[in-house]
């Protein structure tokens, strides 16, 4: 298959922090320079792909598109299941990029 690049994903544990006025901070050991914080806590979690795609593109020089790696209930379809707020348990994030 020439002309085809294999596709290279990593996972990116993202860690939640809630602010004391009810905000909410977002921080990655792995990546430098990644750390949002905002006083809407959904502001920080829908911003946390875009801005941790928009660094690691930087720091691998290719396009790194990130997203939210589904909830096991998610994944089997359980739509009432309780979904946790973002600073009670860390999340993870799957990268995806071309390996050429």
């Amino acid at each position: 298959m020439e002309g085809k690049s294999a596709l290279q994903m990593f996972n990116i544990e993202v860690e939640f922090q809630r602010r004391e006025d009810g905000g909410l901070r977002a921080r990655c050991e792995a990546v430098p320079g990644f750390c949002l914080s905002h006083s809407d806590p959904q502001t920080v979690i829908s911003d946390v792909p875009a801005v941790l795609g928009t660094i690691l593109t930087g720091m691998l020089g290719k396009h790194v598109v990130v997203s939210k790696l589904p909830d096991i209930a998610e994944a089997l379809g359980l739509n009432d299941a309780p979904e946790l707020p973002a600073y009670i348990c860390n999340q993870n994030y799957i990268g995806r990029h071309s390996a050429k």
